[in-house]
């Protein structure tokens, strides 16, 4: 069975592609952005298990800190690690993988 992979395309596209460092209201656009998502559309069992608005808290702490878009990449992906497993966050992201078509099709 192939691993699910969830991609958050553009997801700093809210902040911009700058070099100015991010405003809170950027930072904190991206992070409801990605939270939404995860969230409501993640399939994965532990999406159901956490305690969102204290996630939430939390990630709103850790995202205000970032002082530049790679930093705030960084932090969303390691917040959302144990949630979104695979989830890629970037300007630009990697070429897809080409998958296997399932026997019998």
């Amino acid at each position: 069975m192939p691993k699910k992979t969830l991609t958050a395309l553009l997801v700093t596209a809210a902040v911009g592609a700058s070099p100015a460092p991010p405003t809170d209201a950027e930072k904190l656009a991206a992070l409801t952005r990605l939270y939404g998502v995860v969230r409501w559309f993640h399939p994965g069992d532990s999406a159901q298990e956490i305690d969102w608005n204290r996630f939430a808290i939390h990630a709103c702490r850790r995202v205000r800190a970032a002082r530049s878009v790679d930093d705030l990449d960084g932090t969303l992906e390691t917040l959302f690690a144990p949630v979104a497993v695979g989830l890629i966050i970037g300007a630009e992201l990697p070429e897809p993988t080409p998958h296997e078509a399932p026997s019998g099709t």
